[in-house]
């Protein structure tokens, strides 16, 4: 329908409306043509990864599609994760080397808090993904840097393994530090 129609049907404001819109087609959900209205397009392949957590918000967790949405998103995790590690171990700083330690150290701390140890090691990815120096990645990871607050339901499982994974932070400090 028309902006005035679709505005009128949803009992919005049309600069409402059309700011929204706006919105949705920079996420490359929908696409607006003047005089042939706005349609929803195959997101698969137009949207960014955005996209992802959003329509992911709009399912009921016991969905299958959910789940594969969630599987997809935390293999885009750590896919992204091992690249900037590689990358960090060829560009870190010094002072690179400081915060990944102090981090790692730190996360000791977060044990038996799901949600203070997922800040703990997205702090981590965070200095990971800046000594890797690709602002590419650090705006993926912002995608991931809202998913604690987002799905705190899923906390419990997604680090469930806390203390055993300790080892594991100051392995990676070592390898950036190996320049390995």
């Amino acid at each position: 329908p028309s902006e005035r129609d679709l505005s009128l049907a949803l009992g919005v404001n049309r600069l409402t409306l059309r700011a929204a819109l706006a919105r949705l087609e920079a996420m490359g959900l929908v696409s607006t043509r003047h005089g042939s209205g706005t349609e929803v397009v195959p997101w698969r392949e137009r949207a960014g990864l955005e996209a992802l957590t959003m329509v992911m918000g709009s399912l009921e967790k016991d969905d299958p599609a959910w789940h594969e949405l969630l599987a997809s998103l935390l293999e885009v995790r750590r896919v992204l994760v091992s690249e900037a590690v590689a990358l960090a171990a060829e560009r870190h700083t010094d002072e690179d080397l400081v915060a990944l330690r102090a981090l790692a150290s730190k996360q000791k701390e977060h044990v038996g808090d799901a949600l203070a140890f997922a800040r703990g090691d997205l702090a981590i990815q965070r200095v990971i993904v800046r000594a890797a120096k690709n602002v590419g990645f650090e705006l993926i990871l912002n995608t991931f840097g809202r998913f604690p607050e987002e799905q705190p339901q899923l906390l419990a499982k997604l680090y469930d393994r806390q203390e055993e994974s300790l080892p594991f932070y100051e392995m990676l400090v070592e390898l950036v530090k190996l320049g390995d």
